[in-house]
């Protein structure tokens, strides 16, 4: 039994918005950009950069553990070389 009445309407607009939808999405197009159309940076230009980091402090352990006064530190550099 097709249902008729004041209900009907809310699901004729949600079917036609949903086919609206589906339709412009079909005709959307995607943009072509050229891989340096953003980049502040000149071509040819080589970067170079360097760090250190050092990081110290307690580690948390489960209480159940019998370990106590448990502190850690961690010393890292890195380097980072990039040509464009």
């Amino acid at each position: 039994m097709i249902e008729k009445g004041p209900r009907r309407r809310p699901l004729a607009a949600a079917v036609l918005l949903a086919a609206a939808c589906l339709l412009a999405a079909a005709r959307a197009r995607a943009q072509s950009l050229e891989p340096r159309a953003y980049s502040p940076n000149p071509t040819g230009a080589n970067f170079a950069i360097a760090g250190y980091s050092y990081q110290t402090g307690s580690v948390f352990v489960d209480t159940d553990l019998p370990v106590t006064d448990v502190s850690a530190s961690c010393s890292s550099a890195w380097k980072l070389l990039s040509s464009a």
